[in-house]
């Protein structure tokens, strides 16, 4: 007997765990915090949804739990988690969640890189050796964090498919990858399909914007690069598609530039994926895809030295070099930039980020040069998902929307379907899902679909 049990994510984008338990034996797939700004108004509340995860005594245990990927709504809770419990995540994605927590978690109590550091990982194509009764294989796929996964359950009979976050629209899908793993290790007959649907809730949003895919945001980054001499690109320091995109559409007489952080979040990526992700479209020679970086502000000289090192052992790989070169703020501005920006999280009334101190006074003094490029959802610039560290930023700046989303759009989801013929289909990671059953796309499906409740528990 499978029981499944989705505690948080039934209605909701964001926040999501997922429990599976055969046999006796039981495992939680993410366990995510609400979207910033979300949680005092949320159904279930991140302090709920721990009890009810592992109970209120934190007396439940789990034999393993699996972060699908590093955003924070699917591993955000991860310092909650009772001592004993056995972690795993992609290799590449503990690296960079590394990074990432040891720049938010400065003040922080509770040091989040030990957890990290402890955290097992997991590969794709090879099931989690510590698990007896249930068969759990991870498979990469395209999303707007690198190194994510879905993964197959196979257990009492049963094959079950967990989506997790996916697309169908990136770089890591050019050649098809999606398409080829579910014909070559899914197959056509799926038990039951969990499968995300945020962008369910976002057609109009989607169907409006100006770009659908990475490469296309490319193309069209390039013709904004071109017409102004100061670009500043807001965009997640861990959406590496669209940072790559921006860097190899960067014009050869601009300069590439970003902080250090972002820099060691870059390098990292470089180092696992290499010429499998960054493929640059035009026909350029191997030797030409890296450019120069330029890192502008406090640079630790151990790290900087890191750098260096880190980028001169690609050659090792066969990939091109890559230099980090530090640069001065008051240098920035000679030939014109690419400049990756981050809404301050440390804000304080005492002074600005260097960014929002370097987007003020070029868009003061030199606003007609100035391109701001919001690349994130556009969620969070007004309403229930604002995000005040953002909005302050752009202020009333005009700024140009360029960015396409890391969720399957619905013709993906459709062609997801059809590929795996499932026999009961469940919807999650969305706000739409009761309307599943009435979507034209999935008109065939309709009877297939089952809407879960959070808490409520499934048993196949």
């Amino acid at each position: 007997m499978i029981r499944i049990k989705i505690h948080r994510g039934t209605h909701q984008i964001g926040g999501c765990a997922t429990e599976i338990e055969c046999n006796g034996e039981r495992i939680l797939i993410d366990l995510g915090a609400n979207l910033p700004g979300s949680d005092a108004e949320a159904a279930i509340s991140d302090s709920k949804l721990l009890d009810s995860v592992f109970g209120t005594h934190r007396e439940r245990h789990f034999d393993a739990i699996l972060f699908s990927h590093y955003h924070g709504d699917h591993y955000g809770l991860y310092k909650d988690i009772p001592e004993g419990i056995p972690l795993y995540i992609g290799s590449c994605a503990k690296q960079i969640l590394h990074i990432v927590t040891g720049y938010i978690d400065i003040n922080a109590e509770k040091k989040g890189r030990d957890i990290i550091a402890e955290m097992q990982e997991y590969h794709r194509g090879h099931s989690i050796p510590r698990l007896t009764k249930m068969k759990i294989t991870p498979f990469s796929v395209d999303h707007s964090a690198l190194d994510a996964y879905m993964f197959l359950i196979e257990a009492d009979g049963k094959r079950i498919l967990f989506t997790g976050d996916f697309r169908a629209h990136g770089i890591a899908n050019e050649r098809e990858q999606l398409w080829r793993t579910l014909e070559k290790y899914v197959g056509a007959h799926i038990d039951i399909l969990i499968t995300e649907g945020t962008m369910l809730s976002r057609t109009e949003e989607a169907d409006a914007n100006i770009v659908q895919t990475e490469a296309e945001l490319g193309l069209k980054a390039a013709e904004y690069f071109e017409e102004k001499k100061y670009n500043f690109v807001m965009v997640s320091s861990t959406n590496l598609d669209s940072i790559m995109e921006f860097y190899q559409n960067t014009p050869d007489d601009k300069m590439f530039i970003c902080d250090q952080y972002q820099a060691r979040v870059i390098m990292t990526a470089m180092e696992n994926k290499g010429k499998e992700f960054w493929q640059y479209r035009s026909k350029k020679e191997t030797s030409e895809l890296y450019k120069k970086f330029y890192i502008v502000g406090r640079v630790n000289n151990f790290i900087y030295r890191d750098l260096q090192k880190r980028g001169e052992a690609l050659k090792s790989k066969g990939l091109p070099q890559v230099y980090f070169k530090h640069i001065e703020e008051n240098e920035i501005g000679k030939s014109g930039f690419v400049l990756l920006v981050r809404p301050n999280r440390f804000f304080s009334t005492n002074g600005l980020s260097q960014f929002e101190r370097l987007f003020q006074y070029y868009s003061r003094n030199y606003k007609q040069q100035v391109n701001l490029i919001y690349s994130m959802w556009k969620g969070y610039l007004k309403g229930d998902k604002e995000d005040k560290d953002i909005t302050r930023f752009i202020d009333d700046f005009a700024y140009k929307q360029l960015h396409t989303s890391g969720h399957a759009y619905v013709e993906t989801i459709q062609k997801l379907l059809e590929k795996t013929e499932p026999d009961m289909i469940i919807p999650m990671h969305t706000e739409k899902a009761d309307e599943f059953r009435s979507m034209e796309e999935f008109k065939e499906y309709r009877t297939r679909v089952k809407v879960l409740q959070d808490g409520e528990t499934l048993e196949s």
